[in-house]
């Protein structure tokens, strides 16, 4: 190679040096002039920072510097919501943007829709940079929409509060690998800038309401001690007053300020204090009702009387810091509780009286009952005695016949005294039976039903045969009861005596009387009925059938009490129910016990 050939080779090599030294300046001089551009964005953000009013002005006047102070093509702040897709909501931007925003769907969970720059910024708190839009595989989602908008690479920075992202900020830019390490710098101090903006009015904003909040309170508080209609009173730990109601004072007949920091105790000096005291120690609520007191400086008002509550307000390491003493006069309440109390004694006195003299008429009743019952009893023996003692008489005479024409032999007086010492038992039995019926026992105790039926119409059997009155009987011979059984069975009879006296009063012929008894099995219920065909009760008495000293009957055959005492003994004494009602024959009265 001569030197001509050389020289060529050496200047094409220093040609080459100075080609490559142009490009390395050009680019020193391009990421220089960008780095310029981010510089003065930063600086002109910290304006926009101390000229917003508001958030909303901060982050559109920075999207706008970003934009049109560092040559960006398209700036966004997105916020992190807390829903169920975890989204990211577009809250302001600026530049080149034909309705991108609108056409995508960015979030910031960890999936593909959460894996590009703006997602990975809010999740990992760091910057993230999409170095080539077409050809990074995690911009996939994005990356048709954004090429058709001219996006070549961009950088999420993220927003912080307390070193934890809620949004971020969105750069795109027209070329590949725009974000170098100092321009990537000076943005994410640009970020930080805009968070510091954001968290300032954010903590303004909860400021204002805190402040709004507690103006509020304060006003609604003042409301509440000067309109409370019960006394309120807030007291420091050493029960000193900080605050009274207005009803306190006006209770007290002192002004309020004339309680302000003054003791409680030593206004109102009261055996209160040692169980304040108590309160105090063990941090629990005190409540008493109707607490007596007297007023030092108004003895003339006497005894008066209050419900009030001490409540311990405790702070933040478990100390009492206030009391909260509430009180409500209840002197009125308590002497109109004294004076009802006293006519309440008085009216429950007039009430044993009037109960005592019920008592008492209904004793007199029930004796006059059972007057009228021995009556019917005295009736009943001369008519089950009227035969046995005519046979008796006859079979007297037969004898003295018998004598007197000499045809009294050994046969003939024990033929005729056996019949005489028949009908002579019969009437012991009868006394026997009517014996058992009055004489009995007055206890409460269990007895048989059907016994005590059977042993009741039997004292009338004689009188319903005599009339060809028929009887028809159906009672479950299992079923015991409980109560005196002497006056359970009067009740039957007084029934049994009503429907005879009906039926001779209305010449009944072919009577018929059907007693029925059985045990619910749905209530357990033992019910009892007695119905008759004796043509039923008038409407217009049929409510007032056991009212007392009420009857239909003759004034000489009839006192009313029978059914009143039926319905005493049923209902008082064994807790029953008996009631009357028409059949289409008759009447059917019904007990349930």
């Amino acid at each position: 190679m001569d030197d001509r050939d050389k020289l060529i080779e050496q200047l094409k090599t220093e040609l080459e040096d100075s080609r490559r030294q142009v490009v390395k300046l050009k680019g020193q001089e391009r990421a220089l002039s960008c780095t310029r551009r981010a510089l003065k964005a930063v600086r002109e953000c910290q304006a926009v920072l101390f000229s917003s009013r508001d958030e909303t002005t901060l982050l559109e006047q920075t999207c706008r510097v970003v934009v049109e102070r560092a040559g960006y093509r398209l700036a966004w702040v997105g916020y992190a919501q807390d829903d169920k897709g975890r989204t990211v909501r577009p809250e302001a931007q600026f530049g080149y943007e034909d309705g991108y925003l609108a056409s995508i769907r960015i979030s910031w969970c960890d999936d593909p829709f959460g894996r590009g720059p703006t997602g990975t910024a809010i999740r990992t708190g760091k910057p993230t940079i999409c170095r080539d839009i077409l050809t990074d595989p995690q911009y996939e989602p994005w990356r048709k929409e954004a090429a058709m908008r001219g996006f070549a690479s961009s950088i999420a920075l993220p927003l912080t509060r307390d070193k934890t992202a809620y949004g971020a900020l969105n750069i795109y830019a027209t070329e590949p690998d725009a974000f170098d390490e100092d321009e990537t710098n000076l943005l994410m101090h640009m970020s930080d800038l805009l968070s510091f903006g954001i968290n300032e009015f954010r903590m303004h904003n909860d400021m204002v309401r805190i402040n709004e909040q507690n103006t509020n309170n304060a006003k609604l508080l003042d409301l509440i001690f000067k309109h409370t209609i019960d006394s309120i009173v807030l007291l420091d730990k050493d029960f000193n007053f900080i605050r009274v109601s207005d009803t306190y004072a006006r209770a007290c007949q002192r002004e309020i300020s004339e309680f302000i920091g003054r003791n409680h105790f030593e206004m109102y000096p009261s055996s209160l204090k040692d169980e304040a005291e108590d309160v105090k120690a063990g941090k629990y609520v005190y409540n008493r009702s109707e607490r007596p007191f007297v007023f030092p400086d108004h003895p003339e008002w006497g005894t008066t009387y209050w419900d009030l509550g001490l409540v311990p307000i405790l702070d933040e390491r478990n100390e009492v810091k206030y009391f909260l003493f509430t009180l409500r006069d209840v002197t009125l309440q308590r002497r109109y509780k004294d004076e009802l109390m006293a006519l309440n004694a008085g009216l429950q006195r007039r009430v044993d009286e009037e109960v005592e003299k019920n008592r008492r008429k209904d004793q007199i009743m029930y004796e006059q009952s059972r007057h009228v019952a021995m009556g019917e009893l005295l009736f009943n023996i001369a008519h089950q005695w009227r035969q046995p003692l005519c046979s008796i008489g006859l079979m007297v005479q037969d004898i003295e016949d018998a004598y007197r024409f000499n045809e009294l032999d050994a046969a003939y007086l024990e033929i005729s005294s056996k019949t005489i010492m028949k009908e002579l038992l019969y009437l012991s039995n009868t006394i026997e039976n009517f014996k058992v019926f009055y004489a009995g026992s007055s206890d409460k105790i269990s007895f048989n039903l059907s016994v005590t039926a059977d042993r009741a119409l039997s004292v009338m059997m004689d009188y319903f045969k005599s009339r060809k009155v028929t009887v028809d009987v159906d009672i479950d011979r299992m079923i015991n009861i409980d109560g005196n059984v002497n006056e359970f069975s009067q009740v039957i009879l007084n029934l049994l005596t009503n429907i005879r006296d009906v039926f001779e009063k209305r010449q009944v012929a072919n009577g018929v009387v059907k007693i029925v008894s059985y045990r619910e099995s749905d209530t357990g219920k033992v019910v009892l009925t007695i119905t008759d065909n004796g043509g039923g009760m008038r409407d217009d008495i049929t409510g007032r059938v056991f009212d007392p000293y009420f009857t239909t009957k003759d004034k000489a055959r009839g006192t009313g009490l029978g059914l009143y005492i039926s319905k005493v003994i049923i209902e008082n004494n064994m807790r029953g129910t008996i009631t009357a009602a028409n059949t289409i024959d008759g009447c059917q009265l019904r007990i349930e016990l």
